[in-house]
């Protein structure tokens, strides 16, 4: 049954998985309530904790319903601000995490903190192990091929009985034969939960489409299967927490990623800075 989402529209870790108590194998969960989201730089984010966000998509999709997960950070933030069709997936997503400490020091300053950064990796693992005790499918959507595969394989070795699927289209293989391919293999898979490896804004655009022809969880994971393939390394614990993973994998690829990080996203100081204002304004 497709439920409505309990917020249908936006305004604008360690890598150790960690499985909630209430993802232990049960009967069809209760609906899941959401607290209110709270303004984010142009947009909102839910304030959950990573144990209260893998109880939400777990319980949505053991009862078969239709959601899309988003997972915010400095760049998309950035991106929200000009990109129409980033701003409408967002719009149509039923959860929005906090995945980046700047986010999260900015919902601080304004008065409304989150409890915890939730990364779209942590998430990733987080909520494959859960399936894996649920008996869950999973489907992974994106990475090169060759990633794709060593990440699936690690993930059955890490979390037995896991049942994943994936498969990694062309480039631009949005609208194309390969985009329909794509479509029927996520249907034959019986996804209850299909992992986005995209990169935004395109996971994020492609999944509110998708999810409309195939019903499932859709989460918005960046790099996630990267990462559990070994292709790409995470930063030490410490580094995420002083808020500078993104300068660990500006050293790891400084060809692809420095016009994000050191250009395009120094947008993100004016756009804190209005919110404040703002805050400032209503508190006043």
């Amino acid at each position: 049954m497709h439920r409505s989402p309990d917020d249908p529209a936006g305004a604008s870790g360690s890598a150790r998985a960690r499985v909630p108590a209430s993802a232990a194998p049960a009967a069809r969960p209760a609906g899941v309530t959401l607290p209110a989201p709270v303004p984010v730089g142009g947009t909102t984010v839910h304030p959950l904790t990573r144990e209260q966000a893998v109880a939400a998509v777990v319980g949505w999709a053991a009862a078969g319903e239709s959601a899309l997960v988003v997972t915010p950070n400095v760049d998309h933030v950035v991106m929200l601000e000009h990109d129409a069709a980033f701003r409408r997936a967002y719009g149509s997503s039923r959860l929005r995490l906090c995945d980046g400490m700047p986010l999260l020091a900015l919902s601080r300053l304004a008065g409304t903190p989150l409890p915890e950064r939730v990364t779209g990796a942590d998430l990733f693992l987080d909520v494959c192990a859960a399936a894996a005790q649920r008996g869950l499918r999973v489907f992974v959507a994106g990475g090169m091929p060759e990633v794709l595969e060593r990440g699936t394989a690690a993930l059955r070795a890490r979390f037995p009985g896991l049942r994943v699927d994936g498969w990694s289209p062309p480039l631009a293989f949005e609208g194309t034969e390969h985009d329909e391919e794509l479509q029927r293999r996520i249907a034959a898979s019986g996804a209850d939960v299909v992992m986005v490896c995209f990169g935004a804004p395109r996971s994020e655009v492609w999944a509110a489409a998708q999810r409309e022809r195939h019903q499932a969880v859709y989460l918005c994971v960046g790099a996630a299967i990267d990462f559990a393939a070994g292709a790409k390394k995470r930063s030490p614990l410490w580094v995420q927490r002083a808020g500078m993973e993104w300068a660990y994998r500006l050293l790891q690829e400084p060809g692809r990623l420095w016009r994000r990080y050191l250009l395009r996203d120094s947008a993100f100081f004016g756009i804190a800075a209005r919110q404040l204002s703002t805050s400032r304004s209503g508190r006043a």
